[in-house]
C-alpha cells in the first residue's frame, strides 16, 4: 500500500455562507537584435488593401503561398528605394513590401527611424528564438501591417517610440508578448491574437483596438500606464483587459461593445451610488467610481473579474471567482470592502492573484474563501495599503497572504490551512503598528514571517505542525511584543534574528509551546538570544473529530470508488487503516482529507477503519462497510504516489456462489488531499469555539 498527499479545505466552512470550493506585468524588457541586409524585391502593388472590409477575418494561409526571403533591415527612408521597393513613400503611394514568408532566428522585419509612408502586406513571419522579433518598429511613423501572419515566436509585434502605425488584419498564433511601447496613435483592427502572450500597450496614448478577437493570451490586453485607449467591439475568450496605471488618466478610456466569454464586459467611469448584478457580466472595470457595489455571480476563466482604480467606498460582495489571472485587482481606490466572496482555482492555470491591491488603503478583506488546486496561488496580496483588514478568512493552500507596507492593519480570525511548500501562509513587511491576533496556521510549510516589520503585536494565534517554522522575525523586525500564541510541534515553533522584540507581556504572560521543558525561560531560537519569560507546555487534551461517510456498495470491477474522510485537529499526528481488523497502512498526517480508493476488492464485505491521532495521541475512529457485489474474474487496480505508480493485476476463479474475500487481494491508497468539499455544521463549529477558546 502507498500514500499519496493531496490538499483539501473540505473539513472547514467559511465565515460566510458560502461553500469552499477548489500570470504579473512583465517586466524590463531585454533586446537583442541580429540584423541581416535583405535581398532586393522589386514587386509592386498598389495600396488598395488598406481599403479591407471591417467584417473580414485573418486566415492562415500556407507558406508555400509567399515567397521565401531572408530578414530585413531598414534604417532610413532612402532604404525603401534603394532595396528597390515599390512606392513613392507617401499617403496615396505607399511602398509596398508584401508575399514574403521570412522565418529566421533574428528578427524578421526592423524598421528604424523613418517617416514615408509603407505598407507590409500578405506576409507571413515566424522567429523562432525565444527573444526574436518578428516585426520591430523603433521610432517610425506612418507604417501599415496588412492580412500577416505571425507564428510560433519569441514576441508578437513590437512597436516602439512609433505614430500613426495601423495593423489591419493581423494574426498572431503561438507567440510571446507583445508591444506598442511609447507610442502614439496605433490602430489595431479586425485581427486575431491567440495562444500568445499578453498584448501591452505601455505608456502608449491615444490607441485604438476595433473588432479584435483574444484567445488564451495571458491576461489579454494590458494598458499600463497608457491614456485614452479606445478598445471597441472586441471578444476576449479566456483572457480579457487589465489596466495598470497610477495616475487617474491611465484609468480614463473609451470602451464599448467588448465581451469575455460571451458576456459584456462593464466599464464605468465616474458612477456613483449604483448596484451592479454580476451575474450580467463577463468582467467589470472601475473607473473613478464612488459607492457602487457589485454583487453576486460569477467570473471565470479571464483575465481579471473585477478591478477598479481611483475608486472610493466600494464593495464586492457574495461572488465566485474561479480560474481568473487575478480574481480582484484594485489600483488607489480607498476603503474598498471585498466580503463573503468565494476565490477559485479549481485548475492549475500558472500563476494567479485572488486579491491584488496596490496603494488603496483602507482595503476590509472580510469572511471570504480562499482555495487553490496548484502551488501557484497566492491569495490576498495588499502593497502601500494602510489601515487595511484582513478577517475571518480561510485560506486552503493559497501561498503568501502579505501586507507589505501597510502600517496600522489588522490580520484576525483568519484560516490559513495547508499552505504550499516554499513559501509563507502570511508574510507581513515593512509596516509598523500591525496587529495579529487570534488566526490559526495548520499544516502549512511556513506559516507566519515578520520581516522588517516594528512595534507590532502578534497575541492569541495558533500555530501548529508547520514544515518550517512557526513564527520566524527576520533580522530587521525590532521591538515587537508576542504573547498567548500557542506554538505547537513545528519544526521550529519560533525563531527572532530581530532587535528587542519581547516574547511575553513584561508581567506574567507568555506563550504556549510543545517543546517546553520547564522550569525556567523558554529560550527562542535564533541569534537574537530572546526569551520567553513566563512560558507555559502546550497541551493537546482533544481528541480529534471525523466525519462518516455512508457505507458503500458497488459492483466488482467498477471504478471511481472511494471513501473519504474529514477528520480535523489542531495538532494533527498520524492515521492508520485497518481492514477487517488488520492493518494495512499507516503514516503522518498533517490535517487534510483521507480517501481511500476501493477499486479491486472483491466481491464480499469489507471493513475498512480509519483512525486519526492527534500530538496528544487522542484518537478518533470510523468505520465504513463496502459490500462488493457480483463475481469479477480479472481485477486492476493502479496505485499512484508522487514518484511511483504500480499496476498490480489479479485473476479469481470462482465455483460457488459464494465469494470469501481474500486478504492479498486488495490494493488500497489513502490520499490526503485538496479536493474541495462541505463538512458537516457540526465540525465547524467545534473548530470555531475552539480556536476562540
Amino acid at each position: 500500500m502507498q500514500v499519496v498527499c493531496k490538499n483539501t479545505t473540505s473539513i472547514f466552512s467559511s465565515k460566510s455562507s458560502l461553500t469552499n470550493v477548489g500570470k504579473g506585468l512583465s517586466g524590463a524588457i531585454i533586446i537583442a537584435l541580429l540584423l541581416t541586409l535583405p535581398l532586393i524585391n522589386t514587386s509592386a502593388v498598389s495600396s488598395r488593401v488598406l481599403g479591407a472590409t471591417d467584417s473580414s477575418i485573418p486566415s492562415r494561409h500556407s507558406l508555400s503561398d509567399y515567397m521565401e526571403h531572408v530578414p530585413i533591415l531598414i534604417n532610413h527612408d532612402d532604404n525603401f528605394t534603394t532595396q528597390g521597393w515599390s512606392g513613392a513613400g507617401t499617403a496615396e503611394e505607399p511602398f509596398i513590401i508584401e508575399n514574403l514568408n521570412i522565418t529566421t532566428d533574428e528578427t524578421c522585419v526592423n524598421i528604424t527611424n523613418t517617416r514615408v509612408h509603407f505598407v507590409i502586406q500578405h506576409c507571413a513571419f515566424q522567429s523562432e528564438e525565444a527573444n526574436g522579433y518578428p516585426i520591430y518598429f523603433f521610432n517610425v511613423s506612418n507604417g501599415a501591417l496588412v492580412d500577416m501572419q505571425i507564428i510560433n515566436s519569441g514576441y508578437g509585434v513590437y512597436l516602439e517610440s512609433a505614430l500613426d502605425c495601423v495593423l489591419h488584419n493581423i494574426s498572431i498564433d503561438e507567440c510571446g508578448d507583445s508591444y506598442f511601447m511609447d507610442s502614439f496613435n496605433i490602430t489595431l483592427k479586425t485581427s486575431v491574437v491567440a495562444d500568445s502572450g499578453a498584448f501591452y500597450l505601455t505608456h502608449s496614448n491615444n490607441c485604438t483596438l476595433i473588432n479584435n478577437t483574444v484567445t488564451d493570451c495571458y491576461l489579454g490586453i494590458i494598458l499600463s500606464h497608457s491614456e485614452h485607449a479606445t478598445i471597441a467591439d472586441c471578444r476576449f475568450i479566456r483572457d480579457g483587459v487589465l489596466i495598470s496605471g497610477t495616475t487617474l488618466e491611465t484609468w480614463v478610456h473609451n470602451m464599448s461593445g467588448n465581451t469575455v466569454n460571451g458576456e459584456p464586459l462593464e466599464y464605468l467611469r465616474s458612477e456613483t451610488d449604483m448596484v451592479i448584478n454580476g451575474s450580467d457580466y463577463g468582467a467589470v472595470i472601475l473607473a473613478s467610481c464612488e459607492n457602487v457595489t457589485i454583487s453576486g455571480g460569477s467570473f471565470s476563466e479571464g483575465a481579471v473579474g473585477v478591478s477598479m482604480g481611483f475608486c472610493t467606498n466600494c464593495l464586492i460582495q457574495g461572488v465566485d471567482f474561479d480560474l481568473l489571472s487575478r480574481d480582484v485587482f484594485l489600483m488607489e481606490s480607498e476603503n474598498t470592502t471585498i466580503q463573503d466572496n468565494q476565490f477559485c482555482s479549481s485548475e492549475d492555470i500558472g500563476s494567479v492573484y485572488h486579491i491584488q491591491a496596490y496603494s488603496s488603503p483602507g482595503a476590509c478583506v472580510l469572511y471570504n474563501s480562499f482555495s487553490a488546486e496548484n502551488d501557484g496561488v497566492w491569495g490576498c496580496s495588499l502593497t502601500s495599503c494602510p489601515s487595511s483588514q484582513v478577517i475571518g478568512n480561510d485560506f486552503f493552500n493559497t501561498r503568501r497572504q502579505s501586507f507589505l507596507y501597510c502600517d496600522d492593519s489588522i490580520l484576525a480570525d483568519n484560516l490559513f490551512y495547508q499552505c504550499p511548500s516554499g513559501d509563507e501562509a502570511a508574510w507581513l513587511q515593512g509596516s509598523e503598528g500591525l496587529e495579529v491576533l487570534n488566526n490559526t496556521f495548520i499544516g502549512c510549510d511556513r506559516s507566519l514571517t515578520l520581516w522588517d516589520v516594528h512595534f507590532s503585536q502578534v497575541l492569541n494565534n495558533t500555530i501548529s505542525v508547520s514544515v518550517n517554522w512557526g513564527i520566524r522575525l527576520s533580522s530587521l523586525s525590532a521591538n515587537n511584543t508576542l504573547y498567548g500564541n500557542r506554538l505547537g510541534w513545528n519544526s521550529i515553533n519560533g525563531q527572532d534574528e530581530g532587535t528587542n522584540n519581547t516574547w511575553d507581556n513584561s508581567v506574567d504572560t507568555g506563550n504556549y509551546w510543545s517543546d517546553y521543558s520547564p522550569p525556567g525561560v523558554y529560550n527562542v531560537t535564533g541569534p537574537a538570544n530572546a526569551t520567553d519569560r513566563y512560558p507555559l507546555i502546550l497541551l493537546d487534551e482533544t481528541p480529534p473529530t471525523i466525519d462518516h461517510p455512508a457505507d458503500l456498495e458497488f459492483d466488482a470491477g467498477t471504478e471511481n470508488n472511494s471513501i473519504e474522510w474529514h477528520p480535523y485537529d489542531l495538532y494533527p499526528a498520524s492515521w492508520e487503516l485497518t481492514r477487517n481488523g488488520t492493518v494495512m497502512d499507516s503514516g503522518s498526517w498533517r490535517g487534510g482529507e483521507i480517501e481511500v480508493d476501493v477499486d479491486g476488492l472483491m466481491p464480499g464485505w469489507w471493513n475498512l477503519t480509519i483512525v486519526v491521532y492527534d500530538q496528544g495521541d487522542n484518537a478518533v475512529h470510523d468505520t465504513v462497510f463496502v459490500n462488493v457485489t457480483g463475481a469479477a474474474t480479472t481485477t486492476t487496480t493502479t496505485t499512484t504516489t508522487t514518484t511511483t505508480t504500480t499496476t498490480t493485476t489479479t485473476t479469481t476463479t470462482s465455483t460457488t456462489t459464494t465469494t470469501t474475500p481474500v486478504d492479498d487481494s486488495l490494493l488500497l491508497y489513502l490520499i490526503m488531499a485538496g479536493g474541495v468539499a462541505v463538512v458537516a455544521a457540526v465540525l465547524f463549529t467545534v473548530y470555531r469555539r475552539r480556536s476562540k477558546g
